[in-house]
Parts: structure tokens; sequence; C-alpha cells
């Protein structure tokens, strides 16, 4: 694959429904180059995730390629990722509209009129208190991380804001 894209390896970050796996694979359509989704590789078909030791494994698929698409947070193992990247864009979007975004996402799907990009094979689509919860406290939880990406100097960032 040849292109002269400016950017060839690029990381997806945000929050649960804020687009990361919809973007990543546009951008692939419209690159050619391969994605990486990270809920798809770190989960089962329960959406129980695999063992830690695994991860990198997982990882490594991804890690040593030279050109690439990767969308999914994953906070134990970001400082790899970021480091492989050469653009990452970071898709802030608020609590509220993240939620209608998942509660659209699973009636969609639900009723087949939409597809789910980015999740295990033969998953199936979750929307339990556990993760109501998760996705209501990301953003707390996070907050941390998401301030260091402004400290990131020697790599191109772009910040999607509603």
């Amino acid at each position: 694959m040849q292109n002269n894209l400016k950017y060839k390896r690029i990381l997806i970050l945000g929050g649960p429904g804020s687009g990361k796996s919809t973007l990543a694979k546009r951008m692939g359509d419209f690159t050619g180059y391969p994605v990486y989704h990270l809920d798809a590789m770190l989960h089962d078909s329960n959406w129980k995730i695999k063992p830690k030791e695994e991860w990198e494994q997982y990882f490594s698929v991804f890690l040593d390629k030279e050109v690439g698409i990767a969308d999914g947070n994953y906070s134990d193992m970001i400082e790899s990722r970021i480091n492989w990247a050469d653009f990452i864009i970071f898709v802030k979007l608020g609590t509220p509209k993240r939620m209608w975004r998942i509660l659209n996402r699973y009636l969609r799907k639900k009723i087949k009129i939409d597809e789910h990009f980015g999740v295990p094979p033969k998953a199936k689509e979750k929307l339990n208190i556990d993760f109501i919860t998760w996705c209501l406290r990301w953003n707390f939880y996070h907050r941390k991380w998401i301030k260091g990406l402004h400290l990131i100097k020697d790599k191109d960032i772009f910040f999607v804001k509603e």
C-alpha cells in the first residue's frame, strides 16, 4: 500500500459511545490502512476481557506495523500505543451525548438496522447496569490521562469536541 498521507499510525481515543470504532472504520476505508479495534481483540464473544497476559500478543499485532489505525482506550496499555502512533485523535463528547448514542446504537442493533463496528466476533450488544455505570463514570475516572494528552509534545494530537 502506497499513499502520500502524512500520518501512517493513527490512534483514536475517547469515551464509550464517542464514535471511535466508526471513525476508525471510515478512516480505514478512506486510507486503505488496516484497522485494529481493541474491543474486538481484547474481549471474547461474551464481552469478558481476556487475561492481561494475552494483551501483549494482541497489541503486538499492530505495534510492529508501520501503517494502521487503532481504536480503543485500555489505559493499562496506553503508553505503548501512544509511542506507536504518529497521530492521535481524541473524541471528547459529554456524557449525555455518549449515553444517547449508546442507547441509540443498542436499539438500532437490536432491530438489525445498524452495525456496530469493532465488537468481538459473535458478541451481542450489551446494555446492563454495570456497563451503564462504567459509561457514566468514564470521564471522571479517565480525566487524569485525558489531561496528560495535552502534555505530549512529540505527537500530533487532534481533539474532536462536541
